[in-house]
């Protein structure tokens, strides 16, 4: 899968090991690395499984609608929303997900707080 950066800043962060710990700390920089090659290796969403451990891939609803997560560390998510996803979208979610071949990420943020 294709992986772009909301901003420069992202794109600068992600791309360094040294600078992702200086902005997330050691801990979730090394999760968030692990999702990016995970999300990178895949051909598209549908490669990795919905919901099970350890990314726990789910999409948003409500206000967030569009937007998907992953795990990093608790309570932390990687977000990152679909670039070239089909549209319309279609009926079944794995037509959908198998349709999202380029993503863009927005951030790491705690969705609760």
């Amino acid at each position: 899968m294709q992986i772009r950066f909301a901003n420069k800043k992202l794109m600068t962060t992600f791309t360094s090991e040294t600078e992702c710990r200086k902005r997330f700390g050691a801990d979730n920089a090394k999760k968030a690395l692990m999702r990016l090659n995970t999300l990178a290796a895949a051909n598209s969403l549908a490669d990795i499984p919905p919901g099970l451990p350890p990314e726990r891939l789910h999409e948003y609803t409500g206000d967030k609608a569009g937007t998907f997560s992953m795990d990093v560390k608790q309570p932390y998510r990687l977000l990152f929303r679909p670039i070239d996803a089909a549209d319309p979208r279609p009926e079944k979610l794995r037509d959908y997900w198998a349709s999202i071949k380029i993503i863009e990420i927005v951030g790491i943020e705690d969705p609760h707080g």
